[in-house]
């Protein structure tokens, strides 16, 4: 699969792509970085990418990602989160909302980070937190279920419910991060103040010097159980890209930044 896809990849390079092409045509303000991180989506690389600033086009994207994946059945789904998109392998999704379903989405050894940043300073959500979030997500998403399940089309556009109650109690920056599927994720409903003075370890995945995942985490919880955590589903992480890719394991790069740089 992976060899197919550096060949769209190069295509995109090119800009000989039916997408590349419709993107010029339509003059849609998109990068070509948005192709790229979709194709490593629609080929289970990547869960997610999430493409910012697009207001209400997520059927103008739905439409262009098709005439590139169209030979690509139910590979990706569309998310719509207020002004952004989210593109998902849709896949993926199906998995997440099940887990939902069944209670079993934070217990497994990619479950991530919670971190809440509205505080003075950051901690790690509770249990009942965390519990409280998966009840919100899972009635925001799982009318999606059905849809996915049955949909033929490459590209499935999908719906959130009750978009204020997610927006103003779980935080849209964790929803995204968490379909993304970052190891860290931040619920974020206010000004994120408990991020701005502080250090953070700011980690990047590449396949082949391409960008596949970078998040961000305070360092001051990096200890004990939390690095443990954390340690495990990087690892975790990149042996699937292995198994995808043909490129190894992906290349891990670290380092230190301030909050300026933080990925919510």
């Amino acid at each position: 699969m992976f060899n197919g896809l550096e060949s769209r990849l190069e295509g995109v390079r090119k800009k000989t792509t039916p997408l590349a092409r419709a993107l010029k045509a339509c003059s849609v303000p998109i990068l070509t970085q948005t192709v790229q991180n979709a194709l490593f989506v629609a080929a289970g690389v990547r869960e997610g990418y999430l493409l910012e600033g697009f207001n209400s086009n997520g059927a103008t994207i739905k439409e262009l990602l098709e005439a590139s994946i169209k030979d690509q059945v139910g590979a990706l789904a569309v998310l719509e989160l207020g002004t952004d998109v989210m593109i998902l392998n849709k896949h993926a999704l199906e998995q997440k909302i099940m887990a939902l379903q069944s209670g079993t989405a934070w217990d497994f050894t990619r479950h991530p980070l919670l971190i809440e940043v509205d505080t003075d300073l950051p901690t790690l959500c509770s249990e009942s937190r965390v519990r409280e979030i998966s009840h919100i997500l899972h009635g925001a998403l799982q009318g999606n279920i059905e849809l996915l399940a049955t949909s033929r089309e490459s590209v499935t556009q999908c719906t959130l419910a009750h978009y204020e109650k997610v927006e103003r109690e779980a935080s849209l920056p964790l929803l995204a991060g968490w379909l993304i599927g970052y190891p860290v994720c931040y619920r974020s409903v206010g000004d994120g103040r408990a991020l701005s003075m502080q250090q953070l370890e700011k980690v990047a995945l590449l396949v082949d010097h391409l960008p596949v995942m970078e998040f961000t985490t305070p360092l001051c919880l990096l200890e004990g159980e939390s690095r443990s955590r954390l340690e495990s589903s990087i690892e975790t992480r990149c042996r699937e890209i292995a198994a995808i890719t043909s490129v190894g394991l992906a290349t891990i790069e670290r380092s230190v930044v301030s909050h300026s740089s933080v990925v919510l």
